[in-house]
């Protein structure tokens, strides 16, 4: 038996080919269009030529097809049971009756399914029957667990700023967000357990007490204040050479500030050489560990 449409006249089809393919496919298989196995791109134009024409593909060894025919069975299926006026199965029946043509989807190809999928939809059926199902919520946010230990260790000297500006940077630097509400769970749980960490090693941080004692009524960290403190205790502790090392203005100088008392700096500029001579005095101390 020939092939319609010309199959073995192709060009570059061998006669090996036209035999392999007389004997595996039939010929109710072959696209008329494109000479090839009926696929995704013929199922529609197949269908509506002859309704009853496309019942369950067999499988064919050797051969990739895609057959949509049970993955809408089982869709058509899981959408009934959202529909709670189909449960009935006499309801059922005439339901599929009256959108696909027959009483069972055995008998339906795949343009019936599809209008059946559609009524369903527009009968309260979602368009994902399997939905994600919420996680549960933890019983305290992550965010609020964040604040709280924020404030703590602003409270204990830890840092200098409180507010949301100093928090979304320090996170930044932590977790690489932008923002506290970018950061996923787990992120979160790594930033909570770096500031229980660095309040268990607050306490041992020489600069906590400096920045409570330079710390105006209104909770803002006064820099300058703070560079006279850290100063001061950096010559308590020897740190400091005889000679004109010893003299902050010189030191100021040195480091690119461009004036000659600590009185002279700017909130910005003060904030800097804190920063500095904070990290001086930990070197000095041997304390470097405490301050994350």
């Amino acid at each position: 038996m020939r092939f319609p449409w010309g199959v073995n006249r192709r060009p570059g089809c061998s006669w090996m080919r036209r035999r392999f393919w007389r004997r595996t496919v039939p010929v109710s298989r072959i696209c008329a269009t494109c000479w090839k196995m009926k696929g995704a791109a013929c199922i529609g134009r197949v269908a509506a030529a002859s309704p009853q024409a496309w019942p369950p593909m067999p499988a064919m060894g050797g051969l990739d097809m895609y057959n949509p025919y049970p993955a809408m069975q089982k869709a058509v299926h899981a959408c009934r049971r959202h529909v709670a006026s189909l449960s009935d199965d006499d309801a059922w029946r005439d339901f599929l009756a009256l959108h696909g043509g027959h009483r069972s989807t055995k008998d339906m190809n795949v343009t019936a399914l599809g209008k059946v999928l559609d009524a369903l939809h527009q009968a309260g059926a979602p368009a994902s029957p399997k939905a994600r199902v919420a996680r549960p919520t933890p019983t305290k946010d992550q965010d609020g667990v964040i604040r709280d230990l924020w404030h703590q260790l602003w409270t204990a000297g830890g840092t200098d700023d409180a507010g949301e500006a100093a928090l979304a940077a320090w996170a930044k630097r932590i977790s690489k967000v932008d923002a506290l509400a970018f950061a996923r769970p787990m992120q979160k749980r790594i930033m909570i357990e770096a500031l229980k960490d660095w309040l268990r090693r607050l306490p041992a941080d020489p600069v906590a007490p400096l920045r409570l004692a330079a710390r105006g009524p209104d909770g803002r960290t006064d820099f300058v204040k703070l560079c006279d403190g850290l100063w001061n205790a950096l010559a308590h502790s020897g740190a400091l050479e005889a000679g004109i090392l010893a003299d902050p203005g010189t030191w100021l100088k040195r480091q690119g500030f461009g004036v000659s008392a600590f009185l002279w700096l700017d909130q910005g500029q003060a904030r800097d050489a804190a920063k500095l001579l904070a990290g001086w005095l930990r070197k000095a101390t041997g304390k470097e560990a405490a301050h994350v």
